[in-house]
Order: structure tokens, then C-alpha cells, then sequence
């Protein structure tokens, strides 16, 4: 195994999850990481000898470049795993990647030297993440983005339903901060982690919130992912998902408003059997409080 601990202090790293080794089909994403040269820690997670990764093969021998096996499933141990291990390489910032997605490497460049001086606040101690755009392609972004962003803080009903809608490809955390506050990606979520299947980007932000931190939302445009993304099929496991989110997030009593306005929801669209499934998740986060 490469000796990483004598590196330099390093600002920015990539945290890559990927399973049975499906990163190598991204080339693109590979590539990239290799070109780009920064800090990177892949965990593969795998059911199979055959789903190792080789950290000898040509695509992962690389200086800056580790990989973690891991046989315990769960995306959101794969994310602790990896930020666990660039915060020992001394890395600040850990962008997040699925290994389905690819990056904008000017964006990443312009991010860092932002992170790294060019932001409007010098002291970075009391914040945990900061939210860059998620892309369809270069020119069409995930989802609709408000061109000028306070920062998120407190746990108001204002600020819990703004983390509502971040998603975890566009979160860059502040893993030294993460450290402090003892705040980590809730394993009990995710996928790999049934009953839900994702929601696990939420939990954390609620938890550098609580933790008095603060969320500080950029135009900075990191990460590209073309595909349609699992959360956005409102099946019944993502249904169980809302809820349970929705009910650790905001608890008692608000979680009840938010089952009215689910079920009103979902009686105009005709799929009422959502709403049994948005309670059941419910209860089942009233359960692993």
C-alpha cells in the first residue's frame, strides 16, 4: 500500500463511492481524477471476489490515488470511509462522486482557488458544506437554481425545508469542521441501507445545523450527471424515504403538516398508496431516534 501520511496539507480531495468495481466503466470520470491529479480516496464496496477493485491495475496506481475494499454495504459507510481517510491525508474539502458521474475540471480549479482565498469570509471554522450546481450536461443545469443564495443556518422550518432539495452530488464538506461537531453520514440511510434508499445528504446537513454550522450555497457547477437519479421516482421505497427524512428532520409536531401536504399531493395525482408508504417511514424513524 502507497505511504500517503507524509503528504502535504491538501485543500481540496474527491470522496468516490462505487460498487463491484463499476467506476472502471465511467472512463470519462477516471480519467479525470487522474489528470486532475488531487487528493482521492475510492471506496468499492462488493458482494463478489470478482467486484474488487485492482489498486494495482493502470487506472488506480497512482500517487494520489487510494482505494478502500469494503465488504459493508451501505453508500453512507462508503462516504465516512472515504472522508475518514482524506481527512488523515490532511485534506479540507472532500467533493463527493458517484461513480456515475463526471466532473468540470476548470469548475473544480475555480472552486478551490475560491475555497482557498478568493471567498468573501477568510475563516471557514463554523462552516460544513458549501453547495455547488449539479449539470445535466455543460449548459443545462440539474434543477432550477436561485441566482443569489443566503448562507443556510439555524434549524427554522425555513432553513430545514432549503436542505430539503440539495442533493448530495452537489455538496463539497468541510471535513475538518465534520470532525469537530463528531458529524458524520447516518448509516442507517442511503442506498445499501434498506428500507431507504437514499436521503442520507439531508441528515447531514441537518446535523451541521444542529451542530451551530453553516451551509454556504456557491455557482460554482462541479459536478455532471445526465441521468435520471433514483430520488426522483416517487416509488414506494422512495415514498418510505420521504417520510422517514421528513420525520427525523423536522419532527413532531411539523412532520404532520408535511403528512397533509404529501397526502393532499398525492390524492390529486391518484396514487394514494404513497401515502401509507410516506407513513410507514415515519414511524420507522419515530423508532431509531
Amino acid at each position: 500500500m502507497r505511504d500517503f501520511t507524509s503528504s502535504p496539507t491538501n485543500l481540496v480531495g474527491f470522496a468516490v463511492s462505487t460498487m463491484n468495481a463499476r467506476l472502471l466503466d465511467n472512463v470519462e470520470l477516471v480519467g479525470q481524477l487522474v489528470t486532475l491529479g488531487w487528493p482521492v480516496v475510492i471506496v468499492n464496496q462488493h458482494t463478489t471476489q470478482e467486484g474488487k477493485l485492482d489498486p494495482e491495475s493502470d487506472d488506480m496506481n497512482r500517487p494520489h490515488m487510494r482505494v478502500i475494499q469494503s465488504a459493508q454495504l451501505g453508500l453512507s459507510h462508503s462516504r465516512n470511509q472515504a472522508m475518514d481517510a482524506l481527512q488523515k491525508l490532511s485534506v479540507q474539502w472532500a467533493v463527493l462522486c458517484d461513480d456515475d458521474v463526471t466532473l468540470d475540471l476548470d469548475a473544480c480549479k475555480a472552486l478551490a482557488a475560491w475555497l482557498g482565498g478568493d471567498a468573501p469570509t477568510s475563516s471557514w471554522h463554523d462552516v460544513g458544506a458549501v453547495t455547488t450546481r449539479l449539470m445535466k450536461s455543460r449548459s443545462t443545469p440539474w434543477r432550477t437554481y436561485q441566482d443569489t443564495q443566503t448562507h443556510i443556518l439555524g434549524t427554522s422550518t425555513a432553513s430545514l425545508r432549503r436542505i430539503q432539495f440539495v442533493n448530495s452530488m452537489e455538496l463539497v464538506v468541510h471535513l475538518g469542521a465534520l470532525a469537530t461537531w463528531n458529524v458524520k453520514f447516518n448509516p442507517r440511510f442511503g442506498l445499501g441501507a434498506p428500507p431507504v434508499n437514499g436521503g442520507e445528504e439531508v441528515l447531514l446537513m441537518h446535523d451541521i445545523l444542529r451542530a451551530g454550522g453553516a451551509l454556504v450555497p456557491t455557482t460554482f457547477a462541479v459536478r455532471l450527471h445526465p441521468d435520471e437519479s433514483s430520488g426522483q421516482v416517487l416509488n414506494a421505497q422512495a415514498a418510505f424515504t420521504q417520510g422517514a427524512v421528513h420525520r427525523k428532520v423536522f419532527g413532531h409536531p411539523v412532520w404532520w403538516g408535511l403528512v397533509a401536504v404529501f397526502a393532499w399531493k398525492r390524492l390529486k395525482s391518484g396514487n394514494v398508496s404513497r401515502i401509507f408508504d410516506y407513513l410507514r417511514g415515519g414511524a420507522w424513524a419515530s423508532r431509531h431516534d
